[in-house]
């Protein structure tokens, strides 16, 4: 029930009111017009109210004096806090030392996080439950960071001094290895993108031959480049990191056994356009075996590789079929499309002339003068 304290005045009589009901009925008394002086003693302690004023609530007199001893302990211990103490001489690693959610009362920092009112700052570090729902690295200090590293220190071991170079950690460690790690103020530390793995290895380091190693670029397909010799597979199929980095380990797995079977509509003779040249089951070299046994000079226990124009000739040969299927997968590769339709119209875009195709084309006449011994047309004529 309501109830309040209040002195009414009624002519020279001060009453008190402690409920509603004593407070209406001296309400209804001052009202009737026959009210007679009462001849009570007023109250000494308080002195008459003038009339036109409202009267003051009715306190004792200890109770003003009397100081709120609760108040007073709450408030020295608020600011006896040490986070209104300083911090000069603490050792941050041993207030922070793991991860935790922010607690205003431990960080010596003025933080404002929040949404900002009209005419207001934003919300300071003891209101603001944002600076609770984001991670904070205060455990990642440089201090922290370096004692870490003093521990760890221990049980690591010396780099390796014949590992001088890349060439030398490549040999050693083929296979590279790339993830990304995301950083972001959000309720929850983990990105969907950190799970993406993308390894690369070279595949010199796989100890291929030709068929296996033609057979897996092809399995490779646009993930090969031909310039570089490295083959890059990427995966983000898997919800997990782990998961994905042990499926590209099964790829490269799967991809090398599988470059080494080899079919019967795979072997050499029964292979059509493979967009590679064996110099070996060529006609250029079939040819040239039978050009070589004629020469009077030349006997049958000389291998072919010892003679100078026979490696220039090959070289030169193997120069130009190269030089043709380089071409050629380019346009598969750049130029799909536009080669399809010139390719309709009867434009083979491989067969454009370019400086470094015209110079092939003449090492390839030099080799051929000097194989069969034969003088060019010009040096003909002055002869």
């Amino acid at each position: 029930m309501y109830s309040c304290i209040k002195m009414l005045h009624i002519g020279k009589i001060y009453k008190r009111a402690s409920t509603l009901q004593s407070y209406e009925a001296l309400i209804k008394f001052s009202t009737k017009p026959d009210v007679q002086e009462a001849d009570t003693v007023a109250n000494p302690d308080v002195e008459p109210i003038p009339v036109g004023k409202l009267p003051k609530p009715y306190l004792k007199s200890n109770l003003l004096t009397r100081r709120n001893l609760r108040f007073d302990k709450n408030q020295d211990e608020f600011f006896q806090h040490q986070s209104f103490m300083p911090h000069e001489g603490k050792d941050w690693t041993a207030v922070w030392p793991a991860p935790a959610p922010f607690k205003p009362y431990e960080v010596p920092l003025p933080i404002h996080m929040g949404v900002k009112a009209k005419k207001c700052v934003k919300p300071d570090k003891f209101s603001s439950l944002e600076l609770l729902k984001v991670q904070n690295f205060l455990h990642l200090t440089p201090p922290a960071v370096e004692q870490h590293c003093k521990v760890l220190k221990q049980f690591c071991t010396k780099f390796p001094d014949d590992l001088d170079s890349d060439i030398a950690c490549e040999m050693e460690f083929p296979v590279t290895k790339h993830t990304v790690d995301y950083v972001g103020a959000s309720n929850s530390p983990r990105n969907s993108k950190a799970r993406n793995v993308t390894k690369q290895i070279r595949l010199v380091h796989l100890g291929l031959n030709l068929q296996a190693r033609e057979k897996i670029t092809k399995l490779l397909e646009w993930r090969y480049n031909d310039d570089t010799d490295v083959a890059t597979i990427q995966s983000k199929r898997c919800p997990v990191r782990k998961q994905n980095s042990d499926f590209l380990d099964y790829v490269f797995t799967a991809l090398y056994f599988e470059s080494w079977k080899v079919e019967e509509w795979e072997k050499p003779e029964n292979a059509c356009d493979d967009d590679f040249y064996v110099w070996e089951n060529s006609e250029s070299y079939k040819n040239l075996r039978k050009i070589v046994e004629r020469r009077a000079d030349v006997s049958k226990e000389t291998m072919l590789s010892d003679i100078a124009e026979v490696r220039d000739y090959r070289s030169a040969v193997v120069d130009v079929k190269q030089d043709l299927i380089r071409a050629k997968r380019l346009e598969k590769q750049r130029l799909k499309q536009k080669a399809i339709e010139q390719q309709k119209q009867g434009n083979v875009l491989i067969a454009k002339s370019s400086p470094q195709r015209m110079e092939i084309i003449d090492s390839y006449k030099e080799s051929v003068l000097n194989l069969l011994n034969l003088q060019k047309v010009g040096d003909a004529k002055h002869c």
